[in-house]
């Protein structure tokens, strides 16, 4: 029984992650949200492909306004809670582009305290936003 709520309890604090993840990016404060990584933390996206977070969440956070994200869901792996995904619309625009709302799916990992993120992995489907980016590639980190 012990076992059943301290797994319980590890994947409500995963939950508790991935949405203050979803609150603090949409509060567009870049230190707030990076105190939720850790110092060496990575981003992989279908557009910018794997960059440092820091790296691409200043990019993010600076071209990219108007944002707002609606939590769909979350969830923790039962086996492993240090992985979790979640699933939100994203409705945003980037600099000199149109608004747009895409269905996202972050996928996270995190330290086995579950008190900082080590990567994430998102995924939407880039054909319809990737010509809002219309710049050269993102800077090299």
């Amino acid at each position: 029984m012990i076992a059943a709520e301290q797994n319980a309890e590890r994947t409500a604090k995963a939950e508790a992650m991935c949405r203050e993840y979803a609150r603090r990016l949409e509060g567009n404060d870049l230190n707030y949200l990076l105190e939720l990584f850790t110092s060496d933390a990575r981003v992989r996206s279908p557009i910018f492909e794997e960059q440092r977070a820091k790296e691409f969440y200043t990019f993010i956070l600076t071209e990219i306004s108007n944002r707002s994200i609606r939590v769909q869901s979350v969830m923790v792996s039962p086996e492993n809670p240090t992985r979790a995904a979640l699933h939100a619309r994203y409705n945003r625009q980037v600099t000199g582009a149109l608004p747009r709302t895409i269905d996202v799916v972050d996928l996270f990992c995190f330290t086995p305290e579950l008190d900082k993120i080590t990567d994430v992995t998102i995924i939407y489907d880039s054909v319809k936003v990737r010509e809002d980016f219309n710049f050269p590639a993102f800077p090299s980190s």
